[in-house]
């Protein structure tokens, strides 16, 4: 635990500096008003929401690899890939193209095997 949140604020240090450098923390405010059509607030909710999200999968990663094994912590995430090319088709009404389809197949064909 205490070193996922070493990592974490690290990897928050490190990139708050790198933008700072480069003068990217207006382009936030740029992206929210020119190409976010949800508004303003959901967009900084839904930065939150992927932070916290990742975080605790991360963590819940960690704890199944101290439970269980590295090898199930990785079929784990084998078996979540497709997951992520199927909900946003499902939730964001995204096109389900044909490189995704056929990404899809070779991730499960792939489980399978």
């Amino acid at each position: 635990m205490e070193m996922q949140v070493v990592m974490s604020v690290s990897g928050v240090v490190f990139s708050a500096v790198a933008m700072i450098i480069n003068k990217d923390f207006p382009a936030i405010k740029r992206e929210v008003e020119q190409i976010y059509e949800l508004g303003e607030n959901k967009y900084y909710l839904v930065l939150a929401g992927v932070a916290i999200t990742w975080q605790v999968t991360c963590l819940g990663f960690l704890g199944l690899i101290c439970c269980s094994s590295a090898l199930f912590a990785g079929v784990v995430t084998v078996m979540l890939l497709p997951v992520g090319e199927i909900m946003p088709v499902l939730l964001l009404d995204e096109q389900f193209t044909s490189a995704k389809g056929i990404a899809t197949a070779l991730r499960f064909w792939g489980f399978l095997s």
